[in-house]
């Protein structure tokens, strides 16, 4: 996958799903997205002050909370990750525009942490395939302001970590 003369990459979609099926799921829904988000945050509300040992063990928990409100809905949802002193890890809001089958960062909260700088961002797929051809754009062609690090989890409950750099990413299952 390449950049085209915009600087965009194009969206691709998952591989267990035509180019047929995608384009009938790939649209935004912002009213269900501000629903899943609104949603999201309540079930985050105990644990939106909590400091992580680890990505893992944020990860973990921030699904717990997210899954059920991201299979209710059918939508992706997602937060920034932010680090402290390469050590403390805390999530910011959650936000989705209501599309299946991706999430955009753009849309993200423009929140920061007093004493962190971001980190990267965590957010649920609706099916059980690891990271999307436009995760992996994010990874490979990164022209935002997050770190290098992307977390995707899925329905069956497994957890990925991706990393800026190779041909689709450094990818490796965390949970």
């Amino acid at each position: 996958m390449a950049k085209g003369d915009s600087g965009v990459v194009a969206a691709q979609p998952p591989q267990a799903m035509t180019t047929e099926e995608y384009q009938k799921v790939n649209f935004n829904d912002f009213k269900k997205g501000e629903e899943a988000a609104a949603e999201a945050n309540k079930a985050l509300a105990s644990i939106s002050n909590k400091e992580f040992s680890s990505a893992t063990d944020l990860a973990k928990e921030w699904d717990l909370a997210v899954r059920p409100v991201s299979d209710k809905y059918g939508v992706e949802i997602a937060s920034k990750i932010f680090l402290k002193d390469d050590k403390h890890f805390m999530f910011g809001a959650a936000y989705s525009d209501g599309n299946t089958v991706r999430v955009n960062s753009a849309i993200a909260p423009d929140v920061s942490r007093v004493n962190y700088r971001e980190h990267g961002y965590i957010h649920t797929h609706p099916w059980n395939e690891s990271f999307s051809g436009d995760d992996i754009s994010w990874l490979k062609f990164r022209d935002h302001p997050m770190d290098e690090r992307a977390y995707v989890t899925l329905p069956n409950g497994q957890i990925y970590e991706g990393r800026l750099g190779g041909p689709n990413g450094h990818q490796r299952r965390i949970y």
